[in-house]
């Protein structure tokens, strides 16, 4: 889902937990239904509330988006090559950091 106006434009990714999300280049099959065990849900506001992932399943989510989005760069498949490359800096800067904020605080280890 995408939102925006002017320059600025907000992104949405979502997933269903019972379908499988392939890896790209058909090297197997990631579910996300590995998730119902591995998340806190918080409230952010009033009756609002977030699904947290765990360190190591956000981990887990950070790889394959890394996989993804590498095997599509590399390979000419995207279909926004700037925004793909930006995307794979930031998941790749992202997987030290996945260890160290997740819930409850840093006791996933």
């Amino acid at each position: 889902m995408e939102k925006g106006s002017g320059e600025e434009t907000v992104t949405l990714d979502f997933y269903s937990r019972e379908r499988p999300n392939p890896f790209e280049g058909g090297r197997g099959e990631f579910a996300f239904d590995f998730l119902d065990d591995h998340t806190a849900v918080t409230p952010v506001r009033g009756s609002i509330r977030v699904a947290v992932p765990a360190c190591g399943a956000l981990l887990i989510m950070k790889l394959k988006a890394v996989w993804d989005r590498s095997f599509r760069y590399e390979l000419g498949r995207s279909p926004d090559p700037e925004r793909e490359y930006s995307k794979l800096v930031k998941d790749n800067a992202d997987l030290p950091l996945s260890r160290l904020y997740g819930y409850p605080g840093r006791a996933e280890r």
